[in-house]
């Protein structure tokens, strides 16, 4: 499957995001419509996890539909998923579980990680809040459980349904999750704003968007057809966060019950960035294409697996190291905070270069081994 390259700056842009809306200095960045504006668009930033999302589905969904469905092909598709997966997760896990408390590094995110390492081993730890575990320790892996389930289970859907019914089943899904947080946020259980942020259920409508998109412009009569309503969609989309944005001053992702839609419409927009990478539907959209061809996105994207798991272990040690110090600078002024989210976003971005490096890049040279069949050109013959 060839490579496109401005998803992987749109992928750096994603991660962007992330890093600012998890470590910008909130409460200590002043008090100027600037500071407001600026902060305005970090709390905004979890969108970048939505766009991920609907990435995912996207890439995923158009690697599989290339393929032949032979039990090789999808054995391959796993394998080469654990390579770039699992490696510096788990290696995570294991620093955390088992060497920093030897180190007599133990603070509550570490000790509440290690009470609920079983769920975090098999990639289930997104539903420690259904469980009534509002501390769920690190608290961005959801979204790599929320990954990781949805491919397990997706790549089924595609052999056993086809085209066709793997297109229901996304619209199933599109609607469902909505659903799904509407009823989660009406309910009287604890921890609701959580539930309604990462169990699966209400997430896997932005992993159906992206499957939706591959799977329209796999078949071009369809995609001829439909293509005209996509631009509708997306004005709806934007025009409903501008609303928002005008009404409440923030775009939240979950905050109550009337917010069940904010996902949903997050998600839609990443749903127009990707097609506008991919098919630009005007010659204007080429220079937004370019865009993404930007070499430090494109860089930011191809490491963003390891800024996005390392960056929280960042903020955490680094407040827990520097707790003293820290809201001292905050107080010195808005400078001094920003220096400090400069340092940790250059430390994040440096740690996971090197992690590319020396971990990632050499073991997914061994994805050699596990090669994929693209499928096969079908031959009609005509017996006389």
């Amino acid at each position: 499957m060839s490579r496109i390259i401005p998803l992987d700056g749109l992928r750096g842009l994603c991660i962007v995001l992330v890093l600012v809306h998890n470590m910008y200095p909130y409460g200590r960045a002043g008090e100027s419509v600037l500071s407001a504006l600026t902060g305005l668009l970090a709390n905004s930033g979890w969108m970048g996890v939505q766009w991920f999302f609907v990435l995912s589905g996207y890439l995923i969904t158009r690697l599989l539909l290339g393929t032949d469905n032979t039990p090789a092909n999808y054995s391959a598709f796993y394998m080469r998923r654990a390579l770039r997966i699992f490696p510096i997760y788990y290696l995570s896990l294991v620093l955390i579980v088992f060497v920093l408390p030897v180190l007599g590094y133990t603070p509550d995110w570490v000790n509440t990680t290690v009470a609920n390492q079983n769920w975090f081993w098999i990639y289930i730890n997104n539903w420690l809040p259904a469980a009534g575990i509002g501390n769920m320790g690190l608290p961005h892996f959801w979204s790599l459980a929320v990954e990781e389930q949805f491919y397990l289970f997706w790549p089924l859907v595609i052999i056993a349904g086809g085209w066709r019914r793997s297109l229901i089943v996304c619209l199933l899904l599109i609607i469902s999750a909505p659903l799904a947080r509407l009823i989660i946020l009406n309910s009287d259980v604890e921890q609701v704003d959580l539930m309604a942020y990462v169990l699966t259920i209400v997430r896997w409508d932005a992993l159906a968007w992206g499957s939706l998109l591959a799977l329209l412009m796999r078949e071009p009569s369809v995609w001829l057809r439909v293509k005209k309503y996509y631009s509708v969609l997306g004005a709806v989309a934007l025009l409903f966060i501008v609303i928002w944005l005008f009404i409440e001053h923030s775009f939240a992702a979950v905050a109550e019950p009337r917010s069940f839609l904010n996902q949903t419409m997050a998600a839609v927009v990443g749903l127009i960035l990707i097609k506008e990478c991919v098919q630009p539907s005007h010659h204007c959209f080429k220079r937004f294409q370019r865009l993404f061809e930007n070499s430090i996105l494109v860089y930011l994207g191809t490491i963003s697996y390891g800024i996005y798991l390392y960056h929280m272990l960042i903020q955490f040690t680094f407040y827990d190291i520097f707790n003293g110090v820290l809201p001292q600078l905050g107080s010195k002024g808005v400078g001094a905070a920003f220096i400090v989210f400069g340092l940790k976003c250059a430390l994040t971005i440096v740690l996971a270069a090197l992690s590319w490096l020396l971990i990632e890049r050499p073991l997914l040279s061994l994805k050699r081994y596990f090669p994929i069949k693209p499928k096969s050109l079908k031959v009609s013959i005509c017996v006389e």
